[in-house]
């Protein structure tokens, strides 16, 4: 079982390693050695050390694209840009779960300061008189 250091200072459990893979991009063929990662949402991660293979190159993260010049011609990789966040639900949080994906979950909600009471506060009628006075006073 190898692990490999991640963009986040993580370590990740390695599934496996091509050491020559050819991938086929704008009528250009590149190889690359890759580690495959148990990670969802990306077909390939290009990383530093095959970046640096390339030279000088400019990528611009607003418009997701990468420029570089390959073989004597300019070769410019574009993204797909997102598509506009929507609501998770309940088994898109058990997928993250499941496999490992997500460590953490946080949750938010839009609530109107100037509102009597909160809803999350009705829920709470079970607590101790004092530590629901205590919410009731600082929430």
């Amino acid at each position: 079982m190898f692990k490999v250091i991640v963009g986040n200072k993580n370590y990740m459990t390695l599934d496996g390693f091509i050491q020559k893979l050819l991938i086929h991009a704008h009528e250009h063929v590149f190889q690359l050695s890759v580690y495959l990662l148990p990670i969802f949402g990306a077909d390939l991660i290009l990383r530093a050390n095959w970046l640096k293979t390339l030279g000088p190159h400019i990528s611009n993260y607003g418009s997701l694209s990468l420029k570089f010049f390959y073989n004597g011609k300019f070769v410019t990789f574009q993204g797909v840009v997102d598509h506009v966040p929507m609501q998770a639900h309940l088994h898109h949080i058990h997928k993250l779960v499941t496999t490992n994906s997500i460590v953490e979950v946080y949750s938010m909600q839009l609530m109107d300061p100037n509102a009597q009471s909160f809803p999350m506060l009705e829920l709470l009628i079970d607590l101790a008189p004092e530590i629901s006075s205590l919410l009731h006073t600082y929430v």
